[in-house]
């Protein structure tokens, strides 16, 4: 009986063991240097649908990027396709700290279609705001473990659901296919729980990555014009970030960048969840908007 407990322990030992050797690293959400599963299987369908479009002989003019406020925007709407013209939603949710290598796969995509077709490219993330409290969470590669990240039952678990279901997007152009995503992501339907609660970046962090972004961008498409987009927001008062909306509109005229800034809404039908991801309503409305602006430059 005493044998049969030790070898049983010795099993169990050597399953733990073997567990904290096997498991991957879980990529931080700040990780700069990898991509997490949920972003790799949004970048191959990415990758394939624009491969698909090249093949079909079609012209992109257009792209969408950015982080989950970039999914915000309609590239369907956008698109023509009857005169050849199609945009396509290249954002990529949490990509805002990992702008480098997802300026590498921008650079990928570049090499499948004509990148001097491309004529507009459009940038929305969250870098234009923070977090009222910064939360300091440092990223270590190599770090010894003796518990595994995550329970055993619960990894098992996570490898066999189709990292697709947690922002399904179109294949044809991107866009989040709203059938799906509401009722996955907001099950008692899309309304904001509160308004948009984060404060004003710093100009010199927008502006020293403003210009990065840019003259990146300007190399991956050199016949573009780059479109910064701040993310719309729910508020109640619409001139809550007035002044900071200023201060950008004139660093952005200094600096010859494109900045285009939606007043805040007070409209809650418009938004889905938090103060800044948009209702399919607050997604046409914003495209819309969008298309205005590019198609009439003041």
């Amino acid at each position: 009986m005493t044998l049969i407990k030790n070898v049983t322990f010795l099993i169990l030992i050597l399953i733990y063991v073997s567990y904290l050797y096997m498991e991957p690293p879980i990529i931080a959400d700040d990780d700069p240097l990898n991509f997490d599963r949920y972003q790799h299987a949004q970048l191959l369908e990415h990758k394939l649908a624009i491969s698909t479009l090249a093949e079909n002989g079609s012209t992109l003019k257009g792209v969408i990027i950015g982080g989950s406020n970039g999914m915000n925007f309609s590239a369907r709407l956008m698109s023509d396709p009857d005169n050849d013209i199609y945009f396509y939603n290249l954002a990529l949710s949490g990509s805002r700290k990992k702008l480098e290598i997802y300026f590498n796969f921008l650079r990928e995509i570049s090499l499948i279609v004509n990148n001097e077709n491309v004529d507009v490219v459009v940038f929305s993330n969250l870098d234009f705001f923070m977090p009222k409290k910064l939360i300091k969470n440092d990223f270590k590669e190599h770090r010894l473990k003796l518990f595994p990240n995550v329970p055993l039952i619960k990894f098992l678990r996570n490898i066999t659901i189709d990292a697709r279901t947690i922002f399904p997007r179109d294949f044809a152009y991107g866009d989040l296919e709203w059938d799906p995503f509401p009722k996955a992501y907001a099950p008692n339907g899309c309304q904001p729980k509160q308004p948009f609660n984060m404060i004003p970046n710093k100009l010199e962090f927008i502006k020293k990555s403003s210009v990065n972004a840019n003259n990146t961008l300007q190399k991956i498409f050199p016949n573009a014009e780059i479109y910064f987009f701040v993310p719309n927001i729910y508020s109640r008062n619409k001139n809550v970030f007035q002044e900071y909306f200023d201060d950008l509109k004139k660093l952005f005229s200094n600096l010859n960048l494109n900045l285009i800034i939606k007043t805040p809404s007070s409209d809650s039908s418009s938004f889905c969840q938090d103060g800044f991801y948009l209702s399919q309503k607050g997604s046409t409305e914003i495209t819309k908007y969008l298309l205005e602006v590019i198609n009439n430059p003041s």
